[in-house]
């Protein structure tokens, strides 16, 4: 596999957008909105999440992950006293090929390179959160006395241990 990351452009947006959409299709199947409901809500969501983001990480990296040079997802990374991971989705027409594993290789190899820890917020009920246990995250909070719906996460960088 060739992967690769650039940063994205305005003239990602409509990719961006229907990634976004990808990612959120299975938690508004029981939502019985029309689909021109469901499109609008996940254009808005977008929207409000994008501006958000622009506006409070201004050292963010927004970048595409690119497979043969072609876009399969997105990493949102934000670095200041720490590596924090915003946001990584990888299409689920291109899930399973280690691509989510690459991109951690390439956030591991940074925060070895500036000693930096890694963070991320991850939902109690994502899937994700124990496949980073296995990356080395640990939970810094117990999710049983945590609020919210998420839990944040920490890796050590090597060069601390």
């Amino acid at each position: 596999m060739n992967l690769s990351l650039r940063t994205e452009a305005e003239t990602d947006i409509p990719f961006l957008l229907q990634l976004y959409a990808e990612s959120r299709a299975a938690e508004l199947e029981p939502v019985p909105w029309t689909k021109d409901q469901k499109h609008q809500f996940l254009e808005d969501q977008f929207g409000l999440q994008r501006k958000h983001y622009y506006q409070f990480y201004d050292r963010a990296r927004f970048e595409l992950i690119l497979l043969d040079g072609e876009p399969v997802g997105r990493l949102y990374v934000h670095t200041g006293i720490e590596i924090r991971l915003m946001d990584i989705i990888v299409s689920q027409y291109q899930q399973k090929r280690g691509i989510a594993a690459w991109c951690f290789e390439q956030l591991f190899l940074e925060a070895e390179n500036t000693n930096l820890d890694i963070t991320l917020h991850v939902e109690f009920n994502n899937h994700a959160r124990h496949w980073y246990k296995r990356l080395g995250f640990v939970e810094l909070e117990d999710p049983n006395e945590a609020s919210g719906v998420s839990v944040k996460m920490l890796r050590r960088a090597r060069s601390k241990y």
